[in-house]
């Protein structure tokens, strides 16, 4: 079977970006598999020795390995790149600097042979630099989404039950077609936020399986640990606005987004309260997102109330200040 062949059930998409310490790892992780799949390794503008070792990994099995290089465009525009050179009826992404669990394919490969859904929940686990396993962050657990496949609006039912958004491609499996209908939109810090609402209401239908997948290892390199500046202000702020007035719309959709629309506002807070990144966010643009988001009284949980009581009577920054304080005692 040639790189390329359309019968291949899985083509594994793997941004690249000066991982050269990791990539060896991730993809050892991919090549323990052993059902069809091709591997699209796109090397994002690295400036080590990433785009070597991926070419060297092409050159060795170059009847399931691709490897291409763009300029730096980040993971978003890479992963779209994948997507458009794949030839797989699914398509997984993996980050370069992470794993898969040792024949995770292989157990997808038979769920799929099942049934076929445009997109499959799996599990992944967060894990510590030195690998062992640190917490669980599959959002799909049976008790929430359950094992048969699902219909878009039945799905959206479901997705309101879970403890916190899916905003990951991780553990997740999609159907190309699918994949190809939602594109990351390029050029923005949070991009998966917004992917992740439009991957939910784009897909037909879905399912879970409780299969070990995903091993996402810490890196403090990464994009989520980086200093807040205005650039990832405004991109987060932007997502805000692009979806806050379907809270209301009363379509089937606008229940999922009031379920986590607040539930990330309290993510965005928190990540400017960590990395005091509060002298970024004029005061005005606060309030508005804390006045749409309130609007129906959608907090939920004690600590998103408590936020809530302290903005109203103190204002957002000091909101903000005072969770600066309760991260730095740990009772937030």
């Amino acid at each position: 079977m040639e790189r390329g062949d359309s019968s291949r059930l899985f083509s594994v998409v793997v941004p690249v970006y000066n991982a050269g310490r990791t990539i060896v790892r991730c993809l050892a992780s991919i090549l323990s598999n052993a059902c069809s799949y091709e591997i699209v390794l796109i090397d994002d503008g690295s400036t080590d020795d990433s785009f070597a070792i991926c070419q060297q990994y092409a050159a060795q099995y170059p009847e399931i390995v691709l490897a291409c290089h763009q300029e730096n465009g980040g993971a978003a525009s890479a992963r779209n790149r994948g997507v458009a050179l794949a030839h797989g009826q699914y398509i997984v992404f993996v980050d370069a600097d992470d794993a898969l669990y040792s024949g995770s394919l292989d157990a997808a490969a038979k769920v799929l042979k099942d049934c076929s859904p445009e997109l499959l929940f799996v599990d992944g686990i967060n894990c510590h630099r030195d690998g062992t396993e640190k917490s669980h962050f599959s959002c799909g657990s049976e008790s929430k989404l359950g094992t048969e496949v699902l219909s878009h609006v039945e799905a959206c039912e479901r997705y309101t039950q879970f403890s916190k958004m899916p905003a990951t491609p991780c553990d997740k499996i999609i159907s190309r077609d699918l994949a190809l209908r939602v594109p990351f939109e390029s050029g923005h810090y949070y991009e998966d936020l917004d992917w992740c609402f439009r991957l939910l209401f784009s897909a037909r239908t879905c399912t879970y399986r409780p299969i070990r997948h995903y091993r996402y290892i810490e890196n403090p390199r990464s994009v989520t640990h980086c200093a807040i500046d205005q650039k990832r202000v405004d991109d987060y702020l932007r997502f805000f606005e692009l979806w806050i007035d379907k809270m209301y719309d009363g379509s089937p959709e606008s229940k999922v987004v009031a379920r986590f629309l607040p539930y990330e506002y309290m993510i965005f807070l928190g990540t400017m309260a960590r990395n005091r990144g509060a002298r970024y966010v004029p005061k005005e643009d606060i309030r508005t997102c804390f006045q749409k988001l309130d609007k129906k009284g959608i907090w939920l949980g004690r600590k998103e109330k408590l936020v809530r009581m302290v903005s109203r009577l103190l204002g957002p920054h000091a909101a903000i200040r005072i969770m600066v304080c309760g991260y730095a005692i740990g009772v937030l």
